[in-house]
């Protein structure tokens, strides 16, 4: 079996397209009974085992005219079940060439990060992940304000048992998350009275919800939820501040032979594109292992399969130069076009808007349409 096959499901159906069964049943047992009592005389004079032979004659004469008359038909249905097709598409302007030498440190251990080199432990993001927990908590402050609201506590029906259940389960994840990353910040004062902060009012809304639904405890807890909202921003951007200066101070104290300062160093030296490839065959690749059947497409004035993985084939990426204008318009087109094979997913990689052609936008709906996730 080949490795794209998931599985292989067969299984056979029996199918009367003639007579229906109702009505070819009662004529074949008419024409049964009407055999046997106008020819029992004729064999009578013969011997009893021709007697008998060509009565089944006669008889198998018509259950093959009753086999005519239902019409039926064997049939075999075969499944293959395979892995789906995901494209990556890289973009291969010339802005993709670029080396980007005078990134932040937070931009610059943002991408470490992601392309995998850096060993776990080395960078703390707890400020980061604050600020992902706090937008979290603030996307989630209209459900419950709806909820708060006068007369939502009364109805049952304003949010249902479903949602209430739905905003209580966040809420106690987030209070989950917040402990967790509560300890690393005591060195950033102002961080950490954000999450201290976060955390009561995610404490108040499930004692709320869990406890008795006072309307005047639900009036003040909406006021400070609303307060809390419009300051919401300015939070944020406090822990990212503190992240940033974190990156900073973590980057001009390593040792030129730690790994850090290594992995940092080989960032400053490789283009987009290069960085692109890192990602696709580091992050990916062993994600999709298993999973999906990737293909790698260049996007220059079309599309061009290139070897990202020993197994995918193509032409080899070292030998492509990123040069010209980014047209999505024209390789989205040309895959809408080629695809044969289910394709289950589109992977765009590139480092910015696009510059020239058209809209992609029916070609992008078309695929669309056929189930492709973007």
């Amino acid at each position: 079996m080949s490795d794209n096959i998931v599985s292989v499901e067969s299984e056979w159906y029996l199918s009367l397209s003639g007579w229906p069964l109702w009505l070819a049943l009662p004529v074949g047992m008419l024409l049964c009974w009407c055999m046997y009592r106008l020819y029992v005389k004729d064999v009578s004079s013969c011997p009893v085992v021709y007697s008998k032979r060509l009565m089944a004659l006669r008889m198998s004469v018509v259950c093959l005219l009753l086999l005519l008359l239902l019409e039926p038909s064997l049939r075999r249905e075969l499944r293959v079940k395979q892995l789906p097709v995901i494209d990556i598409m890289i973009d291969g302007s010339g802005s993709m060439g670029i080396v980007d030498n005078n990134m932040t440190s937070h931009d610059l251990l943002n991408e470490a990060e992601g392309l995998g080199l850096l060993q776990e432990g080395v960078r703390d993001t707890s400020c980061r992940e604050g600020a992902e927990i706090l937008s979290r908590v603030l996307k989630l402050i209209p459900d419950i304000a709806v909820f708060l609201s006068p007369g939502g506590g009364q109805d049952e029906n304003v949010l249902g048992e479903k949602r209430r259940g739905a905003i209580l389960e966040n809420c106690k994840k987030y209070a989950a998350e917040l402990d967790r990353v509560r300890p690393p910040l005591s060195g950033y004062p102002k961080s950490l009275e954000i999450i201290e902060s976060t955390s009561r009012i995610v404490a108040r809304v499930i004692g709320y919800f869990e406890g008795d639904k006072d309307r005047s405890s639900a009036k003040e807890l909406l006021k400070d939820l609303r307060q809390f909202q419009h300051k919401g921003p300015v939070y944020v951007s406090q822990l990212m501040s503190d992240q940033m200066s974190f990156d900073s101070s973590l980057l001009s104290g390593m040792d030129s032979d730690s790994q850090l300062f290594q992995s940092v160093s080989e960032l400053k030296h490789i283009s987009r594109y290069e960085k692109v490839l890192d990602l696709v065959r580091k992050k990916i690749v062993p994600l999709a292992k298993g999973k999906a059947r990737l293909r790698c497409l260049l996007m220059k004035q079309g599309l061009s399969v290139i070897s990202i993985d020993d197994e995918l084939g193509g032409l080899s990426p070292d030998k492509v130069i990123p040069d010209g204008d980014t047209d999505f318009e024209v390789s989205i087109n040309d895959l809408a076009r080629s695809s044969e094979a289910y394709l289950g997913g589109l992977v765009l990689l590139s480092d910015g808007r696009q510059t020239a052609g058209g809209d992609p936008a029916p070609a992008l709906k078309s695929l669309s349409i056929r189930g492709v996730k973007f």
